[in-house]
């Protein structure tokens, strides 16, 4: 064979690729990416125009300075007309709009939900979003079964150590009620507890009455190092709905809220749904314009 036909027909070994099947594989054990990181920055679902969305508050507005709210607890009242708010012979107290949009220049636009572990704690306001859970579930799914069953203190525990592990979660709010704790005093206590235990992430909850408040507050005064710590750097917070259907307070909650505010307790503050306010208007129209 001649040198050049050597040449030509010679096997020149190919170069084996390494890594593929084992970084496919790594790729494939590897956790999914997290699909919606804490603080992401998000925009404004938009189903509403701008005009529709005056319309409503023009009308909030309204409803709060002519029809205003009922069943004002004492206090309150006192307190609410000397900021500013109007009480009639009918026992309802009324809202200026003045007055209504003061607060809402003065409201805190960014503040920081606290974790009981600092590097946990988020910054609420402005376009950033943080995902948390809600509820209040008496149901719960059970695994071993596929049926429904009455929600435990056990499954809050187990729900509040779970949800300590997903980094798309940034707070916790009791997500079920443990309806094996028949005593209101001692469901506050626990719940507070199945929360403050298994995590450090910022956690929500609630308290059926005013007097519930100052005992889980020694409790989690502990956890935070000693007497008065907890409300320097308060990492829970309650919700609560001191306003009731249809456009009156209710009285428990508002005296849950004054000592909450003596604690420095941050609270979600829902205004529940006011079914009924319409019927009620039919015989109080309008003042024709």
């Amino acid at each position: 064979m001649t040198p050049d036909i050597r040449e030509r027909t010679k096997v020149v070994p190919t170069r084996r690729r390494t890594g593929g099947r084992r970084d496919k594989v790594a790729l494939r054990s590897a956790p999914p990416a997290n699909p919606c990181p804490p603080g992401q920055i998000g925009g404004q679902y938009r189903p509403l125009s701008q005009a529709d969305i005056d319309a409503i508050y023009q009308t909030a507005l309204r409803l709060l300075s002519e029809l205003g709210l009922g069943e004002v607890p004492d206090r309150l009242a006192n307190d609410l007309t000397t900021a500013g708010a109007e009480m009639g012979a009918d026992g309802r107290v009324r809202f200026p709009s003045s007055l209504v949009e003061d607060a809402i220049a003065g409201a805190a636009k960014q503040f920081t939900l606290h974790g009981r572990d600092p590097d946990r704690s988020i910054e609420v306001g402005g376009d950033a979003v943080h995902f948390g859970t809600g509820g209040a579930a008496v149901q719960t799914l059970d695994l071993d079964t596929g049926l429904y069953r009455p929600s435990t203190l056990r499954d809050l525990h187990d729900f509040t150590r779970l949800q300590d592990t997903l980094t798309n979660v940034s707070w916790f709010t009791r997500c079920c009620v443990a309806t094996d704790v028949p005593d209101v005093f001692a469901l506050d206590v626990n719940t507070a507890y199945a929360l403050i235990k298994n995590t450090t992430k910022p956690v929500a909850t609630s308290f059926t009455l005013a007097e519930h408040v100052s005992p889980i507050v020694q409790m989690l005064d502990i956890a935070a190092g000693g007497e008065g710590q907890f409300s320097k750097r308060p990492f829970l917070k309650t919700h609560i709905s001191p306003i009731i259907s249809p456009m009156r307070f209710g009285e428990d909650a508002v005296d849950v809220v004054y000592e909450c505010i003596a604690h420095n307790i941050p609270m979600s503050c829902i205004t529940a749904a006011q079914s009924g306010l319409w019927r009620g208007f039919w015989h109080n129209p309008w003042p024709k314009r």
